[in-house]
């Protein structure tokens, strides 16, 4: 992820940016024969890109030291819902158990030894 770092005293805390103009309406916000961007909603910046803004003061290690943290909270969440969405599913279908095997007993026939007979000779 990219880091910015404005250099105007506005940014207190660490704000997400979106800097790069939409990619479907190209920063103008309104699509030709369409109307109003359907992408952006007219706000002329892509909304699947964002980088975060830090203020002037903080430095380098400060700003990855608090991406690092994000990241490792965006992981925890991930798990933790990942691990719902296993339990509701364990919930609503549950596995299915197989029925134990039972041993099948093979009865010899008696006529097995006769037709072997007949079909070697």
């Amino acid at each position: 992820m990219k880091v910015y770092q404005i250099n105007d005293e506005s940014v207190t805390q660490p704000q997400k940016i979106a800097p790069t103009p939409c990619t479907r309406c190209f920063g103008v916000g309104t699509v030709h024969t369409y109307g109003t961007c359907y992408r952006c909603w007219g706000a002329k910046a892509d909304p699947k890109i964002k980088t975060w803004a830090f203020p002037k003061s903080w430095g380098k290690e400060q700003c990855q030291a608090f991406l690092d943290k994000k990241q490792a909270e965006a992981e925890r969440r991930l798990v933790k819902r990942l691990a719902a969405d296993e339990a509701k599913n364990l919930e609503m279908y549950p596995p299915i158990i197989a029925e134990p095997v039972i041993e099948e007993t093979v009865v010899e026939s008696p006529n097995k030894k006769t037709l072997m007979e007949h079909w070697n000779s």
